[in-house]
């Protein structure tokens, strides 16, 4: 059974809370990789998105520089994952 994180964590997601997004103003991003449409929800200044296929799995992750997702891009190719990057847009 799922629980909401909003009973485990009485602050998750308030202004005063402890998490690192508290309070924080989120926005949506998205990019289209081999024809296809991408999108991350992120809080800070991330603008670029890597997808990378492992087994049945599409994992989406944003980073801040082009250098830092083509570092993780080839990090995910020594590993024999698919993975590719491209600059995102705001929704």
């Amino acid at each position: 059974m799922r629980r909401s994180r909003t009973v485990d964590q009485p602050d998750y997601g308030c202004k005063g809370g402890t998490s690192a997004t508290a309070g924080r103003k989120s926005r949506k991003i998205f990019a289209t990789i081999n024809g296809v449409v991408y999108s991350k929800r992120v809080f800070f200044n991330q603008q670029f998105l890597v997808v990378s296929f492992v087994k049945d799995n599409v994992i989406v992750t944003a980073w801040a520089t082009e250098a830092d997702a083509i570092k993780h891009r080839d990090y995910e190719r020594r590993d024999g994952v698919v993975s590719d990057y491209a600059l995102a847009q705001t929704v």
